[in-house]
């Protein structure tokens, strides 16, 4: 295992997303809408246990995905952009999980079967308001 690949937790890849995305603290606050002062406690405690909504934010603003920065050996930092085309659907701490036989990915669907699920899922959440 490399260097880069030892196990890292979610400070370490924080700082190194960071580092190496050339960002600030304060940047990634701006972006993301997380508080200074609650970034700055997670480095002063050491803390690992992020909110979920936090999560999204940051995995959103660097591109990478949620194993990525939850799974200590999980060293795949890229996130597919194309792996779901729901996600500017959801709001942060969403889960959509649905299961249907012989799709293997979202890149299965046809742009016609994308659009009848984005409006089922407008049509599903219209309906809690």
């Amino acid at each position: 295992m490399s260097e880069e690949q030892q196990k890292m937790s979610f400070l370490n890849k924080l700082d190194y997303l960071l580092n190496k995305h050339n960002k600030t603290k304060k940047e990634l606050c701006d972006a993301t809408g997380i508080s200074r002062s609650t970034v700055d406690n997670w480095y002063a405690r050491k803390q690992e246990e992020i909110k979920r909504s936090q999560l999204v934010a940051i995995a959103d603003f660097f591109h990478v995905s949620l194993y990525y920065l939850c799974v200590d050996d999980w060293f795949e930092e890229k996130q597919d952009p194309n792996a779901s085309p729901f996600n500017d659907l959801l709001d942060s701490g969403d889960v959509l999980a649905f299961h249907l036989d012989g799709i293997k990915d979202a890149s299965d669907f046809t742009d016609d079967e994308i659009k009848e699920i984005r409006n089922f899922i407008e049509f599903v959440k219209s309906k809690k308001q």
